[in-house]
């Protein structure tokens, strides 16, 4: 039966990697960065798979990462029709011992109910030869809400990374390109940390069905395995002899307690590509206190300065971001949300405003040059104020702006 050769195949490839994995130890993610919080321990690769239903120790406590490459990811998962059972009694009224645990997608826990927790997220990409691999590290804190995500890009030779933190509310954000995104406390517009942490809508998503392997403990917990191959998956039955589907072998464990994801591997190959995903809880419980790390406390500083030129602004505006271009000219973007409707709103407003906190309106009307975003320079009347050798300059596009023009680029028209 075609099923039974899979399975056969899928458990001689857990065996093979299990003793791979064993030689070969265990070790880190390979992120590193100047921000690393150091509570954000990567999970190895789970490496143990036993094949006997008494308990099994992996030792050190690894997780693979099993996600299904997005060409064979389904929209939706059907739901299963096994559910795992408990002891059942005979028409002797005895009682027969529970069998292993069955997998079903159904009864799967969140794993975001968890007080902390650091998920690390590995995908390696190999096509034609070429490997193109992210490694994403993200710290979790439920009480209060604090976060961090570290991720590195590794394709053709070149590294670039990104980091990120919530912390007391405010988001923080420097990108490959040394861009900095930045976020109030309360902004509608933050980023929101805990999207990608359920790993209900990660690898298990398109897994039906899998074997139980054993009993196992990983990151401290106690934990289920099981392994799939891809007549597990919910799209297999959409492949043919014609249109066969890649070969795909994967495991993950199960907390005993809760039913959350620990773990996940998945490898897909077809001709000249594999595409392989690991995800990997660490530190569950265990998570310390995360802080903006020190080389980044000019961003609290750039924040700080948006709520005070918000004294600036007609009552009831409130800072919502700022953005900052490593490269470009020399301009902080602060965006607000407005309390006026209408630019003429905002016009009145400064026609009639004194100097404010050592700020005085020097112009109103077109500023050159300044095309983007809000067109000051032929279309919208603007506003420049000046306090001492500082400048900014105010405009409105259904939110407020103000521009820190830190080198002075704009002037009247």
């Amino acid at each position: 039966m075609q099923h039974s050769r899979y399975r056969a195949r899928a458990r001689a490839v857990a065996v093979v990697g299990v003793v791979g994995m064993a030689l070969a130890g265990c070790g880190g993610d390979g992120t590193s960065s100047a921000g690393d919080p150091t509570t954000a321990s990567v999970a190895a690769v789970p490496t143990a798979a036993p094949t006997t239903v008494a308990a099994t120790t992996v030792s050190p406590p690894t997780a693979s990462s099993t996600t299904v490459s997005p060409a064979t990811q389904p929209a939706t998962t059907p739901p299963a029709t096994q559910v795992a059972t408990s002891a059942q009694p005979t028409t002797a009224g005895t009682t027969v011992p529970a069998g292993p645990p069955v997998f079903d997608p159904r009864t799967l826990g969140d794993n975001r109910a968890l007080p902390s927790l650091v998920l690390t997220v590995t995908v390696a990409n190999t096509n034609g030869g070429q490997l193109n691999e992210t490694v994403t590290t993200t710290g979790f804190i439920k009480e209060p809400l604090s976060a961090y995500e570290l991720a590195t890009y590794s394709y053709a030779g070149t590294t670039d990374g990104l980091r990120r933190y919530l912390v007391n509310g405010r988001s923080y954000e420097e990108n490959q390109f040394g861009d900095w995104y930045l976020f109030e406390a309360g902004s509608r517009a933050a980023p929101d940390y805990s999207d990608g942490l359920d790993l209900r809508a990660g690898t298990l998503a398109g897994v039906l069905t899998a074997d139980f392997a054993g009993e196992a403990e990983l990151a401290g917990i106690a934990a289920n395995h099981f392994v799939f191959d891809e007549t597990d998956l919910a799209n297999y039955s959409a492949y043919s002899p014609d249109n066969p589907s890649p070969t795909v072998g994967g495991d993950f464990y199960l907390a005993r307690e809760g039913n959350y994801i620990l773990a996940t591997h998945s490898k897909e190959s077809s001709p000249g590509r594999t595409y392989e995903v690991t995800e990997a809880l660490s530190s569950i419980g265990q998570v310390g206190e995360i802080a903006l790390p020190a080389e980044l406390a000019p961003m609290t500083q750039a924040l700080d300065l948006g709520v005070e030129l918000a004294g600036l602004l007609p009552p009831g505006a409130a800072l919502s971001a700022m953005v900052r271009y490593r490269n470009g000219i020399g301009v902080d973007y602060y965006t607000y949300r407005a309390s006026v409707r209408t630019n003429d709103e905002l016009l009145a407003f400064y026609r009639a405003l004194p100097p404010t906190n050592g700020w005085s309106v020097s112009h109103i009307g077109h500023v050159k040059p300044h095309l983007e975003k809000i067109n000051c320079e032929t279309s919208v009347d603007c506003v420049i104020m000046r306090n001492g050798g500082e400048q900014i300059v105010v405009s409105f596009g259904g939110t407020i702006t103000i521009e820190h023009d830190h080198q002075h680029v704009f002037s009247p028209v």
